[in-house]
């Protein structure tokens, strides 16, 4: 097969071999990319008939589209061969990274996480992929994973002799890896989505522990074992192991599919919670008494019926269900007694700090502060906000701020009473207000009868920097970044955070903050490269300070988005809501990015956009990114009354006229696009403002103008070509040899 050329696909090695054919890396040569070729094996499909039912059921694999799923290209026959053409994937199998041993629970959470997203995706559609296993799980060099060979288990039959060692042959009437296949597969059952999650299990204990939770070699014992015997705790293999997690593994592995997760959303819920709360590691002791509890749990069985529902509780209840027993609390803007108003930005900055404080016991509850922000200044009762945010206890307080002396109240409050259980006053110089964020946060654990750990002693006391100046120029400078197409508000916010590291240079909040300001810049104001490469050097050395950094991987995303590489923009977003799951911005970026890959991940858009909305609701971007995902996924009306959000809430914010251009340029409403884009600010002398109006000028078939347009967009430095290459409203102009020429001059990659 080297050498050779399929159609248009010339194949350049060969990659891979298995029961469902030999994959080569071939090159297409009308795209100009690197593809993956699945050569399926003679006699796979036996006349034209059979020939069509999968060319049908290939073309419904394709409209897979998810980040971390391997698209399905494209189906031919040439001279005999059928073939496959599918997205290359660069990296190593799951299971040759296996092949080391287990992986680090942290790795485990992530890696699971984006599974899980695929597994959801793929179900939502219909599609089940009845052969998930470590060595159809691609990790790239930036650790996404990738899921291989959707659905073609349904399509392919092993029918090499090779393939029987393995899986079960066609005669025995299913598709699987055996080690892999949920009971009910090998029962005769036909597999459905909660088949996946069983073998989704599998994969988890083997990423946690380095090996399957059955062992027998004979495939007609190993099968014996799958459907009868429960697995071994994943965590008597490996003691650290954390309970949250191996409760997740089990309840994807229970044999009843009734009592697994009813669907991937399920698992990938347990997953975030696992990503934002801090890890509980399991100690031999306690791996110990979870396996005499689950003695005496069957003790009571056999005692009657009262048993048998305790040790349903213990048995199926949801890994969530332990926390409820948390106290929980939130944090209420303090307020600003200050005799300058201006001095805002520092009571801002203290109930900040001090939820994210909190946030670090791991047996406390903290409501998100952003979800507390809506009650500032409120006159509400301490029970109604305490209903409203679902929580028992709020810390409120108040800071007065006068040069470098400071006076901070705070009182802790049981919203179910109304009695304070704890109160203090604090009056000094600014140097002291890190001591008085710390003892708040240690004082409240003690209030509330919480033991800390000496790790969360000292995450509580963690500084980024020890220099208060430095921190009341940070806080100043994050006051104003918000402001992100105003040069004003920029410019001020980056002398302040030049200023915070001029007296702390290794102040990793002001290296992000000062990253972010110019990657504001170059996208909303001047896209000189120069302040792009800036931003990527300054998000770089924050994140080589403080590699968990949430803040410093925005600032980096925004950079790769700002160069339209909106997938790796997307990967930085993924990790900084990761580590601050409640952080709106984190989500609303997510959002941006997901919906400006080609073509775009709209339901991963829409999903990131409300949950920024969740933790702020009055979120003006959160409603734009909201409106950009509905318009993808053709929910007009949605759409549009997302955009008019926005403007209600910020009537300066002109992407929201932007995105109705957007939506009625979809609709062939050309006027109303043209009158909205009219209305859009200075958004209509930026790049993408000259672009979306040659996009209407092109739907309309005015060449010309489009042309112009076009050109004014490229010279103000457009280059998302991946959106120029797939935009339908551009067709009319593509074999125009001025367009090429246009594009040539502006490197458009052939």
């Amino acid at each position: 097969m080297i050498g050779k050329t399929l159609s248009h696909y010339r194949v350049v090695e060969k990659i891979g071999a298995g029961g469902m054919g030999e994959v080569y890396r071939a090159r297409d040569e009308h795209l100009g990319r690197d593809v993956a070729l699945k050569v399926l094996p003679a006699g796979t499909l036996g006349d034209e008939h059979a020939r069509k039912r999968f060319r049908k059921e290939a073309l419904a694999l394709s409209k897979l589209n998810h980040p971390n799923i391997a698209t399905v290209f494209d189906f031919d026959t040439q001279d005999g061969t059928d073939f496959l053409v599918m997205e290359l994937v660069e990296g190593v199998t799951l299971s040759d990274k296996l092949a080391g041993g287990p992986l680090p629970e942290k790795e485990i959470t992530r890696l699971g996480m984006q599974l899980a997203e695929a597994l959801e995706e793929a179900h939502e559609r219909g599609v089940v992929h009845r052969d998930l296993k470590p060595g159809n799980v691609m990790v790239t060099p930036k650790g996404q994973a990738k899921i291989l060979d959707f659905g073609l288990a349904k399509l392919l039959r092993p029918v090499s002799e090779t393939a029987t060692t393995e899986s079960f042959t066609e005669t025995q009437g299913v598709a699987g890896t055996l080690p892999y296949m949920a009971p009910e597969q090998l029962r005769g059952l036909a597999p459905d989505h909660r088949s996946d999650i069983y073998s989704f299990g599998v994969v988890l204990y083997e990423m946690a522990t380095g090996q399957r939770p059955f062992q027998e070699r004979l495939a007609t014992a190993l099968a014996n074992d799958i459907i009868n015997k429960p697995p071994p705790p994943p965590g008597r293999l490996k003691p650290d192991l954390s309970s949250r997690l191996e409760e997740v593994i089990l309840k994807c592995l229970e044999k009843e599919p009734e009592h697994r997760y009813q669907s991937a959303r399920e698992v990938l819920a347990d997953f975030r919670r696992l990503g934002a709360a801090p890890i509980a590691v399991s100690s031999a002791r306690s791996v110990v008494r979870r396996w005499v509890l689950a003695v005496v749990a069957l003790l009571v069985l056999v005692g009657g019926a009262v048993g048998i529902s305790v040790w349903r509780q213990q048995r199926v209840a949801p890994p969530t269900s332990a926390v409820a027993a948390k106290p929980s609390l939130a944090v209420l803007p303090f307020e600003n007694l200050s005799p300058d108003p201006e001095n805002e930005y520092f009571s801002d900055g203290m109930t900040e700090e001090i939820t994210s404080k909190l946030s670090r016991i791991q047996n406390l509850q903290v409501a998100a502060r952003t979800s507390a922000a809506r009650f500032k200044g409120s006159d509400k009762d301490i029970k109604e906000i305490g209903t409203e945010l679902g929580v028992r206890y709020v810390l409120e307080g108040s800071v007065r701020k006068a040069g470098n002396r400071v006076r901070i109240t705070a009182q802790l409050i049981d919203t179910a009473s109304g009695f304070n259980l704890w109160a203090e006053d604090f009056e000094g110089e600014l140097k002291d207000v890190f001591a008085v964020q710390e003892e708040t946060a240690l004082k409240i654990a003690e209030a509330l009868n919480l033991r800390l750990s000496p790790q969360e002693q000292q995450a509580v006391q963690r500084r980024y920097t020890d220099n208060p100046e430095a921190y009341d120029a940070y806080l100043r400078g994050q006051a104003l970044v918000e402001y992100f197409s105003i040069p004003e508000k920029l410019e001020a916010a980056r002398r302040h955070f030049e200023q915070a590291l001029q007296l702390d240079p290794d102040y990793a909040l002001a290296l992000a903050g000062l990253a972010t300001v110019d990657a504001e810049y170059n996208r909303n104001i001047d896209p000189d490269p120069a302040r792009l490469q800036r931003a990527e050097e300054l998000a770089q050395r924050a994140l080589t300070l403080e590699p968990q950094l949430a803040r410093a991987h925005i600032a980096l995303g925004q950079v790769y988005g700002n160069r339209y590489d909106y997938v790796r923009a997307a990967e930085q977003m993924r990790e900084a809501t990761q580590l601050e799951p409640d952080n709106p911005y984190a989500w609303d970026f997510l959002s941006w990015a997901l919906g400006y890959q080609q073509p775009p991940d709209a339901r991963g858009a829409e999903e990131a956009a409300r949950e920024a909305l969740r933790l702020q609701p009055n979120f003006p971007g959160a409603y734009y990114h909201l409106g950009r995902a509905l318009l993808h996924r053709q929910r007009y009306e949605e759409a549009i009354g997302a955009f008019k959000h926005s403007l209600e809430l910020s009537p300066d914010f002109n992407t929201g006229s932007y995105g109705l251009a957007q939506v009625y340029l979809a609709q062939e409403a050309y006027d109303r696009a043209l009158a909205e884009w009219n209305k859009s600010g200075g958004l209509r002398k930026s790049a993408i403002g000259f672009a979306l109006l040659g996009s209407i000028y092109a739907a309309q078939g005015k060449k010309e103008n489009a042309l112009a347009e076009l050109k004014k967009a490229l010279a103000a430095g457009y280059r998302d070509f991946a959106y120029l290459d797939a935009s339908p409203y551009f067709d009319s102009l593509r074999s125009d040899p001025r367009f090429q020429s246009l594009l040539r001059r502006m490197n458009f990659p052939e």
